[in-house]
């Protein structure tokens, strides 16, 4: 699983280039300027024949 910055939409398109998925938000997820901001977790899977 890959999380990367939600508004970081090169990052994304490289990990959807490798076959990656968005699979949800998490909302709050660290803390970055003193604020707390969300991430996107991608992945990729293996699909049973």
């Amino acid at each position: 699983m890959h999380t990367p910055d939600p508004h970081n939409e090169a990052a994304q398109a490289l990990y959807r280039k490798f076959g990656f998925e968005v699979e949800g938000v998490l909302r709050d997820y660290a803390v970055r300027d003193g604020r707390f901001v969300d991430t996107v977790s991608m992945a990729r899977l293996r699909r049973s024949a």
